[in-house]
């Protein structure tokens, strides 16, 4: 009886060492200054034009999303407007600033995006504005 009164025991410690282990492992949320994130969704592909009023927030505190991870990113940005593969398990997330190819108002001579590199272990490594 006493060693299955053990084994029980031995159990519920892996568990709850376990569940402290993937709690301590898991990152927090970033937050900016003066960002709202709700008019940075609202705008999709930059089809409303008031990205363009909001991206030099997140260029001043581009340092905050250095080393974060994807789930991270898209808590704080939404979902990104382009995915783009790179060589060695690298991507980068694309959010459009002016309108994108979808939006009625759609100028190829004018495009700038908000590009976040990711290295191949799902941390960002680059924040680059192109205006």
């Amino acid at each position: 009886m006493w060693q299955g009164d053990q084994l029980l025991m031995t159990k519920y410690i892996f568990v709850f060492l376990a569940s402290i282990f993937f709690l301590g492992c898991s990152k927090s949320a970033i937050e900016l200054r003066e960002f709202n994130k709700t008019t940075w969704e609202q705008d999709k592909n930059g089809c409303g034009g008031t990205r363009k009023t909001i991206i030099e927030t997140i260029v001043e505190q581009k340092s905050k999303l250095m080393g974060a991870e994807q789930k991270q990113i898209t808590n704080l940005l939404g979902k990104a407007d382009k995915y783009e593969l790179y060589k060695r398990n690298q991507y980068f997330l694309v959010y459009s600033i002016d309108p994108g190819s979808s939006c009625a108002d759609y100028n190829k001579n004018k495009t700038a995006n908000l590009t976040i590199r990711f290295n191949a272990l799902g941390r960002v490594n680059e924040v680059v504005y192109y205006p």
